[in-house]
């Protein structure tokens, strides 16, 4: 940690949020990349604190500076992953599947098979537990008849009937929702906040300072829109938008 002046009303007041929310910024990056290490996700984490402490010493809203501070260890995270080329393309991240796709050179079959996952895996992100796993397995082998599904998932027939049946319904109603727009006008109602917190990745992004008007995303709101952007080419042209405006 930088070296603060406690009689510093700015400093006193950021060395308490270091002691306050490290540990919670720690375990949000951990979950979103296990396979960078703990000790390479706490060094990210650290300087993504010197760099927050050096350029924004001033916290007028705490929570704020929280989600900064994430947002910044999120993404020099997501440069150990992408450096360590731990990632098969099923599991990317999603900042770097929403890059791939809106900024990639890549022929227009290649960008569609990129967007049809991008969508994929924005349903599967919308199912939790039992549900998810059943759905990852269909995926996996989608013409596996249900005897097939249930040993493989160690599961009685009955309990793969019945997660099957609500699993369904749950995508059912978001690919609707998705389909008559409901979705969109999600994403794009923060588009402005998302493009803010995208600018933070970037390597001739402005200082923090001149961001601090500006609404910024959580890191877990931030992967939301992200994926979402992958997949739907209304979103991305909304996205384009909003940055040029910043």
């Amino acid at each position: 940690m930088a070296v603060v002046d406690k009689r510093d009303p700015r400093d006193a007041e950021m060395a308490r949020m270091w002691v306050g929310c490290r540990e919670s910024v720690l375990r949000l990056i951990e979950r979103r990349f296990p396979a960078v290490g703990s000790v390479a996700i706490e060094s990210a984490v650290d300087q993504a604190w010197l760099e927050l402490y050096e350029k924004d010493r001033n916290p007028v809203d705490p929570a704020a500076v929280q989600r900064r501070w994430e947002t910044l260890a999120y993404f020099r995270a997501l440069n150990l992953a992408r450096a360590r080329r731990r990632h098969p393309v099923s599991s990317t991240p999603v900042d770097e599947l929403a890059e791939y796709c809106v900024l990639g050179d890549q022929s227009a079959g290649v960008l569609e098979a990129a967007r049809s996952e991008a969508r994929a895996e924005e349903i599967v992100r919308q199912t939790t537990g039992d549900g998810r796993r059943w759905l990852e397995a269909v995926l996996d082998t989608p013409t596996a008849p249900p005897r097939e599904l249930a040993a493989r998932l160690q599961w009685a027939p009955e309990k793969l009937k019945s997660v099957a049946r609500r699993t369904r319904a749950q995508v059912r109603e978001f690919v609707f929702a998705r389909r008559t727009g409901v979705i969109c006008e999600r994403r794009q109602a923060v588009m402005d906040a998302f493009a803010a917190t995208h600018l933070l990745a970037r390597e001739d992004r402005a200082p923090i300072s001149a961001l601090e008007e500006l609404r910024t995303l959580g890191v877990e709101r931030y992967e939301e829109v992200a994926l979402h952007i992958a997949g739907c080419t209304d979103c991305e042209r909304a996205w384009r938008r909003a940055e040029t405006k910043l």
